[in-house]
């Protein structure tokens, strides 16, 4: 899906309806284990909220939320990519899961995107997990709602906001 579109720019058009005319922004955060990791939030004009080795922000209809997790002993980044596919496929609360297979986005770098829905509600998810090197990964988690699945006609500052996730701007 967006891998074929990848761009390393950010185009300058505003969109009102989600609110996000800027990049999502890196905001170095001293992770608990010891170190610095490069998260990612959307720049809101304000401190996005601050836990434990992540950072979520909001911006009109879309969520970011960018954690430093540890890869574990023997976990690699495309396995984490798949244990996210586990993750949405346990849960009961949706009817319909759509999802791509995990797809390299370049070197140490994987992507996932999803759909998900239920009689009431659906959402989008894209997921790109990026390995830092010594240990520790990036998983930037940026997701909308959807009010009616069978009318949506997608969100351009979504699409803009992962493409920017996918771009080597934030390797």
């Amino acid at each position: 899906m967006y891998t074929q579109n990848r761009q390393t720019g950010w185009e300058e058009e505003s969109d009102a309806k989600a609110g996000m005319a800027a990049p999502p922004v890196a905001r170095p955060v001293q992770l608990a284990a010891g170190g610095v990791a490069v998260l990612y939030a959307l720049d809101t004009g304000g401190a996005p909220a601050a836990g434990a080795d992540e950072i979520t922000s909001v911006s009109g209809a879309l969520v970011l939320n960018s954690a430093a997790v540890q890869l574990g002993e023997y976990g690699t980044v495309r396995e984490l990519t798949e244990s996210e596919l586990y993750r949405w496929a346990d849960a009961g609360k949706f009817d319909s899961i759509a999802y791509t297979q995990p797809l390299p986005v370049g070197e140490g770098r994987y992507t996932i995107h999803l759909r998900l829905q239920n009689a009431r509600v659906g959402m989008e998810q894209m997921v790109v997990f990026t390995d830092l090197g010594g240990g520790v990964a990036r998983v930037d988690r940026l997701w909308r709602t959807i009010a009616d699945v069978r009318s949506d006609a997608g969100l351009p500052a979504f699409d803009r906001a992962a493409r920017y996730l996918l771009s080597e701007q934030t390797r």
